[in-house]
């Protein structure tokens, strides 16, 4: 196939589809064409080394300012073929998306051409998983010679590059407007001496935000030590580290630590996990509270051995005098209640109000949890996540927690997945944060404990908080059936409530409880809502029943996930209703695993007349669809509004015909952006995504 872009000059809505392909080409290109929010011209798509070149040609006497190109397999001549891109005059922002398409040090060299781009400033070049070694990482630091360049990101994940080419890459601190420098290296055999190399960074003249991604090399403590230079950096204010899987222990921690004197930081990310840090370790990165100006902090201790004691020395956190937003991930690090309750100490840090506490996995237990509760004192603190997840946490923990409710919180997310909480768990988690004062958005993740229909019944309790605006329940596989349903439908009775996601996954509802949850559509100020129906032997009655849902007064965004049921074909008749729903913009069906066969696709094709729909997903992954399926949804073409349209019909029955009639999609005149997932189809060479 092949769409000449004609419409490249027409507004933003236009588009055209772009591809020439031989017979056994695996996958069809999509390009997009229009107007930016200030009149740049843009150009958006993806390319094979068939259809590479007929792109580039394409774009020529045209004046685009923005590129982004998706390659398949371009390999080092397709490489070659993008640098001509240097020759756009007006092009000032490029990501080059090339991600495992073969393309070595050849073409690398060649990409290093993009130098000479004359208004270039944001450049992105995606290489992970290619085979660039130490010449090609020489070649791109050339890219120091860019006098427009500012911001920079070469992701080379998953190549040969070692010290080497992170020697090479140093020489970008030469580059003269660069302020925002990624270099993503991970699993690049980097040592010490690579990472040696790169502290040189800091010499960069006006380079502020600086990102390394380095996990699983080699650096060791020695590599750590020698980052630590980057504490000299003149105009660093941002930096962040993601040194995790590289053997670091206490040594190189405590030489990490020395960050705090950097002058000008205020953003510090330090990623360590499943490094070997240990207690020392975190006793000496507690040390970063005595940083001046530091307000954003995120440490990543994840598998480091910690434990309690490192948990007590992370506390001193408080301390620092300008810390605004702190996140400790310590998933999987012994930390028991002691720990937990040192940490409850920072609510006495002056300025914080945003916490991210991760104690996924550890031994935190009743009386660690009860520790926690004391940070509903912490002031100014607005907005707070624990992570509880797989902590021994029962019903006298949750119930303790149920104190936050006195808080000053406006947010708050209790992940207590995997535990053993209970009914009388929920009764008194609903009971205490209904009477939150000013919690507006509420998060709380209960799978896989022991909740039932009672414990959701009393959930159900939390229709009563006067001020809350957005609120999760995550419940998945917690022995809940219809009676806990129908007691969840009565939060249709919260008169604040917008925002309302029900992850009810892995239960045994039945079409009984989704006809109960189907009690939503009377909700008054609802405009947002989720319903994950996911295995619980949902069927077509139950499928109806929901279809109701279009006559939910305020809704204009619906996600029904229904994955692995029953519904059937009679019932994806039935969700078509869905269509007169007179405020819907944004429809998400995930009818996956549910034998919808083209009968039922050819009854969701009516969502195309769906008045205000202009965003629509269907997940019809392994569904029994084939051809007729298929042309039945390429009617999609018609609808009037639509602008965003996902199309997941993997695992299917659709050969060449049918995957022909779903490229008319193209068609669309309202149509901005189309996912078409066709994998594991017999028609899969007409498969386009873009």
């Amino acid at each position: 196939f092949f769409f000449a872009p004609q419409n490249a000059l027409l507004p933003c809505a236009a588009w055209a589809v772009t591809a020439s392909l031989p017979p056994h080409a695996p996958t069809m290109c999509a390009m997009q064409c229009g107007y930016g929010f200030e009149g740049d011209l843009f150009f958006v798509c993806g390319v094979n080394r068939w259809s590479l070149q007929r792109t580039l040609n394409s774009l020529q006497g045209y004046r685009v300012c923005t590129v982004v190109v998706h390659g398949i397999d371009i390999g080092d001549d397709g490489a070659q073929a993008l640098a001509a891109l240097k020759c756009a005059p007006a092009l000032h922002t490029l990501t080059l998306n090339l991600r495992g398409n073969t393309v070595g040090d050849k073409g690398v060299q060649a990409l290093a051409a993009l130098k000479e781009a004359p208004c270039l400033h944001t450049l992105t070049v995606e290489l992970s998983d290619n085979a660039v070694g130490p010449s090609g990482a020489r070649a791109l630091a050339a890219l120091k010679e860019a006098q427009s360049l500012q911001a920079l990101t070469l992701n080379l994940r998953g190549n040969t590059v070692g010290d080497i080419g992170a020697q090479a890459l140093a020489a970008l601190k030469e580059a003269p407007a660069l302020h925002t420098l990624s270099l993503v290296l991970e699993e690049n055999a980097v040592g010490p001496i690579g990472a040696q190399a790169l502290a040189a960074l800091r010499d960069a003249p006006s380079l502020h935000t600086l990102v390394l991604e380095l996990w699983d090399n080699a650096l060791g403590d020695g590599g750590a030590q020698a980052l630590a230079a980057l504490k000299d950096a003149p105009a660093l204010h941002t930096i962040s580290l993601d040194l995790g899987k590289n053997a670091i222990g206490a040594p190189g921690a405590q030489a990490l630590a020395a960050l705090k004197a950097a002058p000008a930081l205020h953003t510090l990310t330090l990623e360590l996990w499943d490094d070997c840090v240990g207690t020392e370790g975190a006793q000496a990165l507690s040390a970063l509270h005595e940083a001046p100006s530091l307000q954003l902090l995120t440490l990543g201790l994840h598998g480091n051995g910690v434990g309690d004691g490192g948990a007590v020395a992370l506390a001193a956190l408080r301390h620092a005098p300008s810390l605004q937003t702190l996140t400790l991930s310590l998933q999987k690090n012994a930390v028991g209640p002691h720990g937990a309750q040192a940490l409850a100490q920072l609510k006495a840090a002056p300025k914080l109000h945003t916490l991210n506490l991760d104690f996924d996995r550890n031994a935190v237990g009743d009386a660690g949890a009860a520790g926690l509760a004391a940070l509903k004192a912490a002031r100014p603190l607005h907005t707070l996540t624990l992570n509880l997840g797989s902590n021994a946490v029962g019903d006298t923990g949750a119930a303790a927690l149920a104190a936050l409710g006195d808080a000053a919180l406006h947010t708050l997310t209790l992940k207590l997945w995997d535990n053993a909480v209970g009914s009388s768990g929920a009764k008194a988690l609903a009971a205490g944060l209904k009477e939150a004062p000013s919690l507006h958005t509420l998060s709380l993740d209960l799978g896989k404990n022991a909740v039932g229909d009672s414990g959701a019944q009393a959930l159900a309790a939390l229709k009563d908080a006067s001020s809350l605006r957005t609120l999760t329940l995550k419940l998945w596989d917690n022995a809940i059936g219809a009676i806990g349903a129908q007691a969840l439908a009565t939060l249709r009775e919260a008169p604040s409530l917008h925002h309302l996601a029900l992850h009810l996954g892995k239960n045994t509802l039945g079409d009984t409880g989704a006809q109960a949850i189907a009690a939503l559509k009377e909700a008054s100020a609802l405009h947002t809502l989720t319903i994950d129906l996911s295995w619980n032997a949902v069927q077509a009655p139950g499928a109806q029943a929901l279809a109701a849902l279009k006559e939910a007064p305020a809704l204009h965004i619906l996600t029904l996930e229904l994955w692995d049921n029953n519904v059937g074909a009679h019932g994806s008749q039935a969700l078509a209703a869905l269509k007169e729903a007179p405020a819907l913009h944004t429809l998400r069906l995930n009818l996956g695993r549910n034998a919808v066969g083209d009968s039922g696709a050819r009854a969701l094709a009516a969502l195309k007349e769906s008045p205000a729909l202009h965003t629509l997903t269907l997940e019809l992954w392994d569904a029994a669809v084939g051809d007729s399926g298929g042309h039945a949804l390429a009617a999609m073409k018609e609808a009037p509004a639509l602008k965003n349209l996902t199309l997941n019909l993997g695992k299917n029955a659709v050969a060449t015909s049918g995957a022909q009639a779903l490229a008319a999609l193209k068609e669309t005149p309202s149509l901005r952006t189309l996912n078409l997932d066709l994998r594991w189809n017999p028609g899969e060479p007409a498969m386009h995504r873009h």
